[in-house]
């Protein structure tokens, strides 16, 4: 689920195939899109599943059905229609035609479970081969065997009001998550020594603080020392929870760049130190309304680390109303103040940020 404060308005399919990978924030791939359109056509949420096992797509289409709905009553207007996106790509020697062909069963499981969820559906879509059409047209003189160019959708009002504002979706989901990846070359073979040299030479919070504040004023990545210095601090979490509080709006984006550095600077065998700056990244990028970015950070937090439980709070925050979000900012923004005026005993029972 993506959350954006663009609102986009369709106006047939050819808009639908262009506002899903913006809204998402990248290129779908073997994957099926739930797009939730309330009154007016106006567009609330998209919600992405990949392509099921055989033996499940009853079950996961009719969850993916249901994530849709609940999330959409968070964030959005209510659902009134839905529009399903199947993004598959041709094996050798098959075309578009042979795609829509062998999927068409695999679609029916989401228009079934749309069905029973009383959503009529508005487009049932292929993106396949550089092309989309529609399994619900025939028609050849509209929806050719072959499918439609994708590079029509370019022109799309949609695709045109996202660019006017700076907005173009990454090659694939895999891409963003690839630039989240540990350091190699000089820079693996610097932390490789100064990690372990920080984990030996731990310093306090108070030290964490000076560093963490001066680190946020820079204009340059830190060197190697300071970058395993404050990454060896954020294994403690109560320093970490103070760190989650730098996200005021004029802090953002210098914090980004801060948690995306030590993130990529975990190399092996420290890339579960990542854990926490990719959290912190999510955190940051959620905020901003970089949702694609969120994501990825939080699944790759996830994947170092399937146990970090700030990582599995957050993916729980994620879902909730934006007003959650405020509540949890507004937590954390006191955490921050009193230790800064001295006290740091402010956690929640359980050692974690309440998320409540």
């Amino acid at each position: 689920m993506t959350e954006s404060t663009f609102i986009a308005t369709l106006h047939g399919p050819a808009d639908v195939v262009a506002f899903v990978p913006y809204h998402l924030g990248y290129h779908p791939k073997d994957a099926v899109a739930l797009v939730g359109i309330s009154e007016g056509n106006r567009v609330g949420g998209v919600f992405r599943v990949s392509i099921p096992q055989p033996e499940e797509p009853k079950a996961v289409a009719s969850a993916g059905i249901g994530m849709l709905t609940q999330m959409h009553a968070n964030h959005h207007e209510p659902i009134e229609k839905i529009a399903i996106v199947l993004y598959s790509e041709p094996d050798t020697g098959e075309d578009h035609a042979g795609v829509r062909t062998k999927t068409a069963t695999l679609v029916q499981h989401f228009v079934q479970a749309a069905s029973e969820a009383d959503l009529p559906r508005l487009e049932v879509l292929l993106v396949s081969n550089d092309s989309w059409s529609s399994y619900l047209c025939a028609e050849n003189s509209c929806c050719p065997p072959n499918g439609i160019p994708l590079q029509g959708t370019a022109a799309s009002p949609v695709a045109v009001a996202y660019t006017l504002v700076g907005r173009a979706p990454f090659p694939s989901f895999q891409e963003v998550q690839r630039q989240l990846q540990p350091a190699d070359g000089l820079h693996q073979k610097e932390m490789e020594v100064a990690i372990p040299a920080a984990i030996f030479r731990p310093i306090g919070m108070t030290a964490a603080h000076a560093l963490l504040l001066e680190l946020l004023k820079e204009d340059k990545m830190p060197a190697a020392d300071r970058t395993a210095t404050l990454l060896a601090a954020l294994q403690n979490r109560d320093f970490r929870d103070v760190a989650l509080g730098y996200c005021e709006e004029s802090e953002r984006s210098r914090a980004i760049a801060l948690w995306r550095h030590l993130a990529v600077s975990s190399v092996p065998p420290y890339q579960n130190f990542a854990a926490a700056p990719l959290t912190l990244l999510a955190w940051n990028s959620w905020l901003l309304h970089e949702d694609v970015v969120a994501r990825a950070a939080l699944a790759q937090a996830l994947e170092v680390d399937p146990a970090y439980e700030l990582g599995l709070s957050m993916r729980e925050l994620f879902m909730l109303p934006a007003e959650a979000a405020a509540r949890v900012q507004e937590k954390l923004r006191g955490y921050r103040q009193e230790f800064e005026a001295g006290s740091g005993n402010t956690r929640s029972d359980n050692g974690e940020p309440g998320v409540d």
